[in-house]
């Protein structure tokens, strides 16, 4: 258990920020082959209880165009919509400049955002 918190305390803020997401994308991804379906994505939408049109974020989150959403543009839908970032490294950026209250908020807000898509599903 040692070297496990020791690695947990060096992860970098970005990283703890990708965990976070990564649980909500592993939950929403029911049949576990790494990219979400619109079948998924609805339902995940549905139990979360958002008012926006979900099609229309499907649609935006899916850059590629090809009809599932990858772990990639998962990430990269997040990193724009809470933090106005375009790239990683900018949001990486925007992360580590925040004050540490700041940045505790942060992390716990999107832990809520996100809790509505990975509750009560079986890991």
């Amino acid at each position: 258990g040692v070297r496990f918190e020791l690695l947990r305390i060096e992860m970098s803020r970005l990283e703890q920020v990708q965990e976070v997401v990564k649980i909500a994308f592993n939950a929403i991804d029911q049949d576990k082959d790494g990219k979400l379906s619109t079948t998924e994505f609805l339902a995940a939408w549905e139990k979360a209880g958002r008012s926006e049109d979900p099609m229309c974020v499907f649609k935006r989150t899916n850059i590629k165009g090809d009809g599932t959403i990858s772990w990639e543009e998962f990430f990269h839908s997040f990193l724009e919509d809470e933090l106005d970032a375009e790239t990683v490294e900018e949001a990486d950026g925007a992360v580590n400049e925040m004050e540490e209250d700041e940045w505790t908020k942060f992390l716990e807000e999107s832990k809520k955002h996100l809790e509505g898509f990975s509750a009560e599903s079986s890991s």
